[in-house]
């Protein structure tokens, strides 16, 4: 069981079935949640000169993990749904540059718009066609 569970979260080879999709998909959304609100609590703050708005290292990575183990999901899952290449880089590149933003302090949170930027929403949509294909598209028989 275990050996599937890191094949499926961890590898970009092999196909994923629409229902797995998204049962995976909303258990790795609900970690990251939990998994920023517990890392980012002053406990795990690392410097005294840390930037003010910038998550703990540790939340930090734990969205990496969170965001590779969406996207190995969602390449697999284009991927059964014969889709082009290109959405796949729909998902990843936005992805990174809003962690990497959320990283050094730009977007202090998803419900927070620094200085009213409209950067995070906007990355946010132009995933949305990937994640849609994803959830839409039924799952092919042939493995």
């Amino acid at each position: 069981m275990s050996g599937y569970l890191i094949d499926l979260f961890f590898s970009l080879k092999g196909r994923v079935g629409r229902r797995d999709w998204i049962v995976s998909t909303l258990v790795v959304a609900f970690l990251a949640v939990v998994g920023v609100w517990l890392f980012n609590d002053d406990g795990f703050d690392e410097s005294l000169n840390a930037v003010s708005g910038a998550p703990t290292m540790a939340a930090f990575l734990w969205v990496a993990l969170g965001l590779f183990v969406f996207t190995a999901l969602s390449v697999k899952r284009l991927r059964d749904g014969a889709s082009s290449a290109w959405l796949v880089h729909t998902l990843w590149i936005p992805g990174a540059i809003a962690l990497i933003g959320w990283g050094l302090g730009a977007f202090s949170g998803p419900d927070v718009r620094a200085d009213a930027s409209l950067a995070l929403p906007a990355l946010a949509v132009i995933a949305l066609p990937a994640i849609a294909r994803c959830a839409v598209r039924p799952t092919s028989e042939a493995t």
